[in-house]
């Protein structure tokens, strides 16, 4: 959707421990951002208490001097789900059938708990792709009800990272947002998003044992980039990094050599569409930009809201006459409308008689489903597959998995690597002893350092 242009809108970006607010005005053919501020109001509390929240976020908005009005709304990206799905040639209409189909197979809320929403489909090997979006209603309920407390008219809910990448010059590269508490990652390629994730978000920054561990964001960077094509692969070597100013500049340098160990070449990110220097929250003035110059966001999930239409009517001064058969044609509209409203009513109380006890009967059945669901469904025991995969393998990652095959939900093909021999012979000696697979047969070794290998084996079913 596209937004109206307007003279001034606020900004606000919902963290662990605090909001941060920015305020945007048009200055010619720029843009002019204000010094932002911040409300000491957690992400948790807009969940937890939205009213209360809402209510105290009006005060610090007047002590602040800010003026209610339009905003856009960053919300945290553990709020959302993502999922990145296929995308067949479908009508408008039809696609949006087949994103609730994929919502409900993904994630974990159905479609009517849940606002959906496809980012900039791409396309890769041949194949159209879009990246499934997916915040809980609840969470943006809550949210309308704090900015409905503040006094706030809010034009989009957006992830702060999206918003980084629809500003970014970038065609391919990875986003780093750093902030106090959380880091998110966005990849970005053949001119879109490809895949956006939380590393790290904890509820609190009030001690420095909370900073994030540079180890484990590069190595949960690392994981992503494995999940993306060969191809695409080679190109991502860049790294844009924005809010580095909330780290401290040591944080920042071991965190640019390990990024540099795995061939990326770390940047400082800017804002292409705010004229004057931001000091902070480079993100929530991209988003906020981005909606003052009236451009789309790639991921909104505000509920759209039904039109209004307002009509009045005005006598002329043609005298009482025409009042008064104007007044005789409104009572014969109003009489007749309620005439057709008894009609079909009538009509679908028939309707209703006949259609009635099926329609029961299939909703019992669906309640029955939903609620026992959780304890016939078969999905979720082949988990413990990998999970006993997972168990055996060392937790440092001398050893890990390419590809995990399993077919009829027994015959299993494993393939990897390991850092050396011994390593991996410690792996197969865990697998033989856990007690849960048969037949377990190597089919292929290769290399040295890194040892590569290939093996099968048939798991117990349970019965």
């Amino acid at each position: 959707m596209k937004f109206r242009r307007n003279g001034a809108i606020l900004g606000l970006s919902l963290e662990p421990d605090e909001v941060k607010i920015c305020s945007l005005r048009r200055q010619g053919k720029g843009i002019e951002a204000s010094k932002p501020v911040s409300a000491p109001l957690s992400a948790l509390a807009f969940k937890n208490d939205p009213v209360n929240t809402g209510t105290v976020l009006r005060h610090h908005l007047k002590a602040a001097g800010i003026r209610p009005g339009r905003c856009v709304v960053c919300i945290p990206l553990t709020w959302a789900f993502t999922a990145a799905v296929d995308l067949p040639e479908l009508t408008v209409a039809d696609l949006q059938g087949f994103v609730e189909l994929e919502a409900e197979r993904r994630f974990p809320l159905s479609a009517t708990e849940l606002q959906v929403t496809v980012v900039h489909p791409h396309v890769e090997q041949g194949a159209r792709r879009g990246l499934l979006v997916g915040v809980p209603t609840q969470f943006v309920s809550s949210v309308e009800a704090a900015l409905k407390a503040a006094r706030l008219q809010p034009v989009a809910i957006t992830l702060a990272i999206s918003a980084l990448a629809d500003d970014a010059s970038i065609t391919d590269g990875v986003l780093l947002q750093l902030g106090k508490g959380y880091v998110d990652l966005a990849v970005v390629g053949e001119g879109g998003l490809l895949a956006i994730r939380n590393l790290v978000w904890s509820e609190s920054t009030s001690e420095a044992a909370n900073l994030p561990d540079v180890r484990e964001i590069a190595r949960q960077l690392r994981i992503s980039l494995a999940q993306a094509t060969p191809e695409r692969r080679g190109l991502l070597k860049s790294a844009v990094l924005y809010g580095v100013e909330d780290w401290p500049p040591a944080l920042r340098h071991r965190l640019s050599e390990s990024l540099s160990t795995l061939g990326i070449a770390v940047t400082a990110g800017s804002l292409s569409s705010v004229s004057t220097p931001v000091q902070t929250a480079p993100a929530l003035h991209a988003a906020a930009a981005r909606a003052l110059l009236g451009f789309p966001l790639s991921v909104n999930v505000l509920p759209k809201r039904k039109s209004r239409f307002h009509a009045s009517a005005r006598l002329s001064s043609g005298g009482i006459r025409r009042a008064i058969i104007g007044a005789v044609a409104a009572v014969i509209l109003i009489i007749g409308a309620f005439w057709w409203q008894g009609q079909r009513l009538a009509s679908l109380d028939a309707t209703w008689a006949a259609i009635g006890p099926r329609v029961t009967a299939v909703k019992d059945l669906q309640d029955r489903v939903r609620k026992y669901r959780t304890w016939y469904d078969e999905a979720v025991p082949s988990l413990s597959i990998p999970k006993c995969i997972a168990t055996a393998f060392p937790e440092d990652g001398t050893v890990w998995v390419k590809t995990l095959n399993v077919k009829d939900g027994v015959n299993v093909t494993c393939t990897g690597s390991a850092r050396s021999r011994s390593e991996w012979m410690q792996v197969m000696d865990k697998l033989g002893k856990s007690g849960e697979l048969d037949d377990l047969q190597v089919v292929q070794t290769r290399g040295d350092t890194p040892f590569g290998f290939a093996l099968t084996f048939r798991w117990k079913r349970r019965e």
